[in-house]
């Protein structure tokens, strides 16, 4: 077809020529593409690098700026609490050595220098400074038996037992209320053990002697709050029921009548060794709640004893019958002069109700009173050979104490 041959390849040579034109500009277009790759990778890498350097000036800037915000309120940051001392228990130990040096001067030791096997000047147990002008509260088990009590300053340097007056007790509860002629003594800060929780922080501190102790401490945790315990009163036979707070911190002869404390130093509790003995539980110590304990020792260092509500019953439980299990109080013994006596209630009677409360036990006597007013008149109804009668008693005073 075609005549001319140089035509020929000339098309020849066109066509190669064109097809490395195009190679060639393929291979020009690859190489722009991997560049503008190169470029986003890089643009993408310094964009990281950039944020997280940001980010590390900035967390850096925030943790110092709340570090000297906590360091300036008085407070700690939680990242130092893995610095501190931690206990057996698991407390910091830096907390517990705090509130033990805080609390010390307000608990003296008590010398019972009448009490057999004890030798002169030998500090046997604690007590709570409760007001700075010598009022100090104690166990009433420590010193029962003293012709003489002693009272030695935790805070004083130099050891100078003053004596002490007994200025009145409660054997129900085992408290007892000293006190010293001195002025400006270091008073405990009492709390409210209606704040306290189980699991919350327990310190028991006992007598402290001189500037360096602080005193017989122990740490642990609260196990139970608001535990109603029942003691009874060997004078008159009437049963109470107190509340008290159950710890794990050992409570023994040492802190016996002194403070129980929160993690804040403020007193929740009066340690009692006698009634961590009478319920013997290992691990377990028990104080009077200070709630409880304020108003009995408020009446003893207002009145020299404590009062309370009292209709003169002693008795014990009993069944009426066996079908329908219904309960009541056998009055086994009716108190001279009470309320009961005064209103005709005889032994042998059976007390189903008092004050308006079903009474299905002997604790439910003290109990459905334990709000009343002296004077007051409350409705008791009895069971007497099988008739139901209904009398008015006159709340009483009960004073508890031997004499």
């Amino acid at each position: 077809m075609f005549n001319n041959k140089d035509e020929i390849k000339d098309v020849s040579f066109k066509e190669v020529n064109m097809d490395s034109s195009l190679r060639n500009e393929g291979n020009i277009n690859f190489r722009s593409k991997n560049k503008f790759r190169l470029n986003r990778i890089f643009k993408f890498i310094s964009f990281v690098t950039i944020s997280a350097l940001s980010g590390a000036i900035t967390a850096t800037y925030i943790v110092n700026t709340r570090y000297y915000e906590l360091t300036k309120k008085g407070d700690t940051p939680m990242v130092q609490e893995k610095k501190s001392v931690i206990g057996s228990s698991g407390v910091s130990t830096n907390l517990v050595n705090k509130v033990s040096k805080e609390v010390a001067p307000s608990i003296v030791g008590i010398i019972d220098a009448g009490a057999p096997n004890t030798s002169e000047g030998q500090v046997v147990s604690s007590g709570i400074i409760f007001k700075s002008d010598g009022y100090i509260v104690t166990n009433y088990h420590l010193i029962n038996k003293s012709n003489k009590i002693m009272v030695r300053l935790s805070y004083v340097k130099e050891v100078k037992d003053i004596e002490a007056k007994l200025i009145g007790y409660d054997i129900a509860s085992d408290l007892a209320v000293i006190k010293i002629d001195s002025r400006n003594l270091p008073v405990a800060v009492l709390g409210n053990s209606s704040d306290i929780k189980v699991g919350d922080l327990a310190i028991a501190i006992g007598t402290s002697i001189g500037d360096e102790s602080t005193g017989a401490v122990t740490a642990g945790v609260i196990s139970a709050v608001d535990r109603n315990l029942k003691f009874t009163n060997d004078v008159n036979g009437q049963t109470s029921t107190f509340k008290v707070i159950q710890t794990d911190a050992s409570i023994n002869q040492d802190n016996s009548g002194g403070a129980l404390c929160n993690q804040k130093g403020e007193v929740i509790g009066i340690n009692s060794f006698k009634i961590s003995s009478e319920y013997n539980a290992e691990g377990t110590g028990f104080a009077i709640s200070i709630n409880q304990a304020k108003d009995i020792v408020n009446q003893i260092m207002k009145n020299g004893r404590v009062t309370k509500p009292f209709v003169g019953i002693i008795g014990r439980n009993v069944r009426l019958n066996q079908e329908d299990f219904a309960k009541g109080v056998y009055v086994k013994k009716v108190i001279p002069e009470s309320g009961a006596a005064k209103a005709g209630i005889k032994p042998n009677d059976i007390i189903l109700e008092l004050n308006g409360q079903r009474i299905c036990s002997a604790d439910d006597i003290g109990n459905s009173i334990s709000g009343d007013k002296i004077g007051n008149k409350v409705w008791c109804v009895i069971n007497r050979n099988g008739k139901i009668i209904k009398l008015q008693i006159l709340v009483t005073e009960n004073i508890s104490r031997e004499d």
